[in-house]
């Protein structure tokens, strides 16, 4: 097994994650490259049945490409430049994905080789559009300043979503919530 350029591993569920020079990859307990360590921009898992892995710089979805699989890797959805799912206090869910079209760094095709549409949609756990295509969407996050002096972000749990010029708040568990 070459690892000359091996920085580290890390258990991630069921599996370990390869963190290379040039890129993090995903193997079984057994040593069985899964996923080669060629995503720049990391691996995740935000259920313990699906993982995310991204090629380019986490900074902005338009400096990305999303991959999302089973834990059989078999490829779900790539139509995406991120996914983004965040846990309520309920236990559902809400998952979110936005694609950049011909304006990103790297461009999402479909199963045909079609350029992907430009839009955010709330999605569910498949990639799966939950929502009508809006110009994008964001968390709501506001910071409390603390006694200290310093700030601590907080979440409500809401998104500002823009369409046609406008700017409207969805709170997720009256839309969007999804709960397995």
């Amino acid at each position: 097994v070459y690892n000359a350029d091996l920085k580290h591993e890390e258990e991630m569920g069921e599996f370990i994650k390869i963190c290379r020079a040039d890129g993090v990859g995903l193997k079984d307990k057994e040593g069985n490259i899964l996923l080669p360590p060629a995503y720049t921009g990391g691996i995740y898992m935000p259920f313990e049945d699906r993982i995310i892995a991204r090629e380019g710089s986490p900074v902005a979805f338009e400096c990305m490409r999303s991959y999302l699989f089973d834990t059989d890797m078999n490829l779900i959805n790539k139509e995406y430049n991120a996914f983004v799912y965040l846990e309520l206090d309920d236990g559902s869910y809400v998952g979110y994905a936005g694609c950049e079209g011909e304006f990103a760094d790297f461009p999402c095709y479909d199963d045909n080789g079609e350029l992907c549409e430009k839009g955010y949609w709330f999605i569910d756990k498949n990639g799966n559009k939950l929502s009508e295509k809006f110009e994008y969407i964001y968390e709501n996050i506001t910071y409390e300043e603390k006694e200290d002096g310093t700030s601590e972000r907080i979440y409500h749990h809401s998104f500002i979503v823009k369409k046609e010029g406008s700017e409207e708040e969805i709170i997720p568990e009256e839309t969007y919530a999804v709960k397995d």
